[in-house]
């Protein structure tokens, strides 16, 4: 896995061979942040990255320009991971070893939410509900959802748009101004 774009691109993460992690291919998040860099101004951002896996998404936007990034995942092989990364590429990264679903509820607002759940969490279907009306993310903030084809929230509240990328599907829900 490398990343895609910014001021990382090219660099290689290195992680151990993860259990139970679906990376969100380079390619997928090469595409993702094509489409993003047109609406959001990453400089100005922090973020929070649930089901971190390996924590690409966070570094992909971090190389972008976030500010900060916290990477929340259940397993202590992928936090360590994560932490070993953050540390020698010298970036602002905390990380939670902690059930995402549980972290959302004691979450600090932040403009973006990235969420990559197992594709058959049996909460998928509650989860962009459940991320919109906590407190995790600020007025005009996103949340971008990964998701495989099985799901459709287009009827949800805040649902803005989603773009197919081989088998993965990202979705984007936006918290209404004030």
């Amino acid at each position: 896995m490398r990343i895609t774009g910014g001021s990382l691109r090219g660099r290689t993460l290195n992680v151990p061979h993860l259990l139970h992690v679906r990376p969100t291919t380079d390619r997928a998040r090469a595409s993702l942040f094509n489409w993003l860099s047109n609406q959001v101004d990453f400089s100005n951002c922090t973020l929070i990255e649930l089901f971190a896996g390996t924590g690409a998404v966070s570094f992909e936007m971090l190389s972008r320009g976030v500010i900060q990034a916290t990477c929340v995942d259940i397993q202590r092989a992928c936090c360590d991971a994560i932490r070993s990364i953050a540390q020698e590429w010298e970036l602002p990264v905390d990380v939670v070893c902690a059930d995402a679903l549980a972290f959302i509820q004691q979450a600090t607002p932040v403009e973006l939410v990235f969420a990559d759940p197992p594709y058959r969490l049996p909460q998928m279907h509650a989860l962009p509900q459940k991320i919109m009306e906590s407190r995790m993310l600020s007025h005009g903030g996103l949340l971008i959802l990964e998701h495989d084809r099985a799901h459709d929230f287009g009827t949800y509240t805040g649902f803005q748009e989603s773009r197919r990328y081989g088998e993965a599907v990202f979705s984007i829900f936006e918290v209404p101004s004030s």
